[in-house]
């Protein structure tokens, strides 16, 4: 996970945001046992592959990268 949030730091824009977000939705997942443990990574990664270029000085851009990347985490999670 670590290289994940390395990555995306990087990166910069809003890819933190969509880090965060996907990671918080699959450990929740986990702790619901809907996932294993091993999946956190792979789902957070999966959510990282799109396109989280954008103005991360905008709040409202902000939270709605932040409410996709939570959907795009979800539907790997309820595949």
């Amino acid at each position: 996970m670590l290289t994940f949030a390395r990555e995306a730091a990087k990166k910069g824009a809003l890819y933190p945001c969509a880090y965060n977000a996907a990671n918080e939705e699959a450990v929740a997942a986990f702790l619901n046992q809907k996932i294993k443990f091993t999946d956190i990574p792979k789902i957070t990664e999966q959510v990282l592959q799109a396109d989280w270029t954008g103005d991360c000085m905008n709040l409202e851009t902000v939270l709605e990268a932040d409410k996709k990347a939570r959907e795009k985490a979800s539907s790997f999670i309820n595949f």
